[in-house]
């Protein structure tokens, strides 16, 4: 059976995870909004990401950006096209900034060349605000 026909269920990637600069930088994901370091987190959902290649041949991820304080009317998705968050990386508590405008896909087959970026991570509660 070909890789592309081939269930995807046991790749790392799952919703909320951020990519690896290198991963940042061969896809040319940026962030029009802002000069900082982009952070490009995935928002598919666990299940599509767990589907074949064949059927859900790509990923949706978000170019975000790191920002100094978390906004409340960006928090819990009170605004449709804006979504802040808290995240640990490397042991501190951070605010990424989401801007829906800016979701692009990536090919899932090109996505699993990498590993998602463990120094980021988010609990579950953050990843439930969509739900």
């Amino acid at each position: 059976m070909s890789g592309s026909r081939q269930s995807t269920r046991n790749m790392p990637w799952r919703q909320g995870c951020v990519l690896p600069q290198e991963a940042v930088r061969e896809f040319g994901l940026v962030n029009h909004e802002g000069n900082g370091e982009v952070c490009a987190v995935v928002i598919t959902h666990d299940c599509d990401l767990a589907s074949g290649t064949a059927v859900e041949p790509d990923v949706e991820v978000i170019p975000g950006l790191v920002v100094s304080e978390l906004n409340g009317n960006y928090t819990w998705a009170k605004s449709p096209r804006t979504l802040h968050f808290q995240a640990n990386h490397s042991g501190e508590l951070v605010v990424i900034e989401l801007l829906s405008t800016q979701k692009s896909l990536v090919s899932k087959d090109a996505l699993l060349a990498f590993n998602p970026d463990s120094s980021y991570s988010l609990d579950g509660h953050q990843l439930n605000v969509d739900r």
